[in-house]
């Protein structure tokens, strides 16, 4: 099964960030891959767009913007293109965005399947990974799963499936980019 990192399209301009800072510890602390629907109130959002000349609003957006909140974002289109591959693997929570519409993506779906001890990568005094250059997965407990995080990382890597691949491609979803990291 080949499996892919999500990533935003870092050669675009177009980030997310907080609109208030105050919300930044807060929403950190839910980096955990459990639900948090029920007690979400929502969160408010801006759109920032860099250029050489310095910081403006664009026309064009993206449908996963890089994002410095934490949580994936996902535009209107690309939650209703990827749908039930996000609906069956997390929770689709609205933000407050001027200049758009945009969901959070809390990945729920948490698979324990990274062979942490062959995987490469800067680590901890303890052994913990820090970041992974070169994944290893365990076989055995990958499942067909289309969207998963790995306890180890938690929110930081969301892994997805070639399935999800080819739906974003087809969708022609923009701001995506998949890097194959297992095969």
């Amino acid at each position: 099964m080949k499996l892919f990192l999500l990533e935003p399209d870092h050669s675009n301009s177009t980030s997310i960030v907080f609109a208030k800072e105050e919300d930044a510890s807060w929403v950190l602390e839910l980096l955990n891959g459990k639900p948090i629907a029920e007690g979400w109130n929502g969160l408010e959002i801006k759109r920032v767009v860099k250029n050489a000349r310095g910081t403006k609003k664009s026309k064009h957006s993206l449908d996963y913007p890089t994002s410095f909140i934490g949580f994936p974002i996902f535009s209107e289109r690309a939650t209703t293109a990827l749908g039930n591959h996000l609906t069956s693997n997390g929770e689709i929570l609205p933000v407050q965005c001027s200049d758009g519409s945009y969901f959070v993506f809390n990945c729920t779906r948490v698979v324990d399947c990274l062979d942490v001890d062959s995987c490469v990568g800067p680590r901890f005094d303890d052994g913990r990974l820090i970041t992974v250059k070169k994944f290893t997965f365990l076989d055995q407990r990958i499942e067909a799963h289309s969207i998963f995080i790995v306890p180890q990382l938690l929110q930081t890597k969301i892994i997805v499936s070639a399935d999800f691949v080819e739906f974003a491609k087809v969708a022609a979803l923009r701001g995506l980019v998949f890097t194959e990291i297992w095969k």
